[in-house]
């Protein structure tokens, strides 16, 4: 889960993704 990696590093990201 890509999405859920990049939401634990970057919330900003993972909302944007």
């Amino acid at each position: 889960m890509k999405m859920a990696k990049l939401r634990s590093t970057t919330p900003q990201r993972g909302v944007a993704v």
